[in-house]
Parts: C-alpha cells; sequence; structure tokens
C-alpha cells in the first residue's frame, strides 16, 4: 500500500518538474532565465563577465523546447567592461534596471527599435558610446538611463519621439554639444541635461510644458 501511495505522489509530482523555470541556463555563452509558462527568455547575468561581441539570438531551445528572446535582465552586462558590442533583436521589449551600466567599452547602445520599456539607469556610464539613439516605441522609461554617457556626441530620435525626457536622462553626457528634442516631448524631467557642459545649441518644441529643476 504505502508503494503504490508513493507511486502514485511520483506521477503527481512529474508534471510540476518538467514545467518547472530553468535559471541561470548557459546557451551559446549567453545566460539566460527561462520561463515554461509562456515559453520566454529573459537574458541574465554571467560569472564571469561577458566580454567581446555578442549577438542575442531571437529564440533559443533547451531540452527539446523554444523560447522567444523578450528581455535583457536587471544587472544583465552591469560592469562588463570588455563588452565591445552586442546586437539585440527586435523581439526583444524590455531592457532592465542597470543592463548594461559600468559597460565602458560598449560603442553601440543597440536599443531595437521596438523595445517598450528601459529601466532605470540602463547604459548609465557607458563612456564608450558616441551616439545614442531613443526609438519612439518606449513608453515606459527609468531614472538616468544614459546618466554619465560622456563619450556621446550626438542624439538620434525616431520620428515617433518619447513624450518625456526623464529625470537625469542625459545626465553628465558632457560631449553632447547639440540637442533637437522632437515634436510631441511634453516633459524635460529633472536634470535632465544638468552637466552636459559642451551644449552649444537646444531646440525645445511647443509642446513642452514642463521643464524641471537643474534640466
Amino acid at each position: 500500500m504505502k508503494k503504490l501511495l508513493l507511486f502514485l505522489f511520483t506521477l503527481l509530482f512529474l508534471p510540476m518538474v518538467a514545467n518547472a523555470d530553468s535559471y541561470g541556463v548557459k546557451i551559446d555563452g549567453i545566460c539566460y532565465n527561462l520561463y515554461d509558462y509562456n515559453q520566454t527568455a529573459e537574458v541574465t547575468s554571467s560569472n564571469p563577465k561577458y566580454s567581446g561581441d555578442f549577438m542575442i539570438p531571437e529564440t533559443v531551445t533547451y531540452n527539446g523546447s523554444q523560447y522567444k528572446v523578450t528581455s535583457i535582465g536587471d544587472n544583465a552586462f552591469k560592469d562588463c567592461t570588455g563588452l565591445t558590442y552586442i546586437y539585440i533583436p527586435d523581439c526583444v521589449e524590455s531592457i532592465g534596471n542597470y543592463a548594461f551600466a559600468g559597460c565602458t567599452s560598449l560603442k553601440d547602445d543597440g536599443i531595437p527599435s521596438y523595445v517598450n520599456i528601459i529601466g532605470n539607469y540602463a547604459y548609465e556610464g557607458c563612456t564608450g558610446l558616441t551616439s545614442i539613439y531613443f526609438p519612439g516605441s518606449v513608453y515606459e522609461i527609468g531614472e538616468g538611463v544614459f546618466k554619465g554617457c560622456s563619450g556621446a556626441t550626438s542624439i538620434r530620435f525616431s520620428d515617433h519621439g518619447p513624450s518625456s525626457i526623464g529625470i537625469s536622462m542625459f545626465q553628465g553626457c558632457s560631449g553632447l554639444t547639440s540637442i533637437n528634442i522632437p515634436n510631441g516631448v511634453t516633459d524635460i524631467g529633472h536634470c535632465a541635461f544638468e552637466g552636459c557642459s559642451k551644449l552649444t545649441s537646444v531646440n525645445i518644441p511647443n509642446s513642452v510644458t514642463n521643464i524641471g529643476f537643474y534640466a
């Protein structure tokens, strides 16, 4: 009787194991958190840290199941000072807090055209960036996303620009010489361009109704 009960308990438990999410799975040199409930994958941090050039795929396969890569997790590439290039596919919808903060050798921000969410300080201190691109698909953006990107000399906005320039978004970007804020922006947050010491030209459209302290 006891053996029968143990056997039945094991059968009940097996589906739970089969459907369990997998964390920190390394596939082709990149670590992922894999979520079975919606078959998605999130890029996560690695030990040792990432270095060199990386191309994130649209999908990964693990144990016979395919997962769509939809996010870059919090701190995924933080302080990966040897990271020089990253390709992010358009299927990625969110970039987490501090995802690339401190990646001083990164030369291209790599933000895909369809990303919806960029977390706090996602690219803070990426001093190697020379150009910053801001896609119009973003509807949620954190603070200080490009803070301290002192090597950036230009900012490019898509035709459908964001509705706001967030708090400290470009604070300390001392290499910027001009800014053309797109029409449709209504709010420029506190400290948005504080410390941008080389600015000689700033175009602010009539759509802007609020400019924060020390902007």
